[in-house]
């Protein structure tokens, strides 16, 4: 096999092998890291040295968890999602009464 610059070289070479869901948590963790960017698969398969091919299946069932949007078709590119604005607090609020309580008396 002939000698690849480090920068072309296959992404396994060298790497361990990733857990199950393990590099779905790599590329939410780059998102979140660059909040407002928006991204291909390949450019982030480069900064994180993996296949570009597994980080679209990552992005992928990211963007069916909600976690991240796909912004544009062609090229396909993604970004992070961002959270509704009132759902930190439904999160923390105290759940509403739908009425009166009797006490059964």
């Amino acid at each position: 096999m002939p000698d690849l610059p480090a920068a072309h070289a296959p992404a396994q070479y060298g790497q361990r092998t990733l857990g199950k869901g393990e590099l779905e948590n790599l590329v939410r963790d780059f998102l979140r890291a660059n909040p407002g960017h928006e991204f291909t698969a390949l450019t982030i398969s480069r900064e994180l040295g993996r296949s570009s091919g597994a980080v679209g299946n990552a992005l992928a069932k990211l963007v069916t968890k909600g976690e991240a949007v796909l912004v544009k078709d062609a090229p396909m590119i993604y970004s992070l999602a961002s959270a509704p604005a009132d759902a930190t607090l439904a999160d923390t609020a105290a759940p509403a009464q739908s009425g009166p309580t009797s006490t059964g008396n």
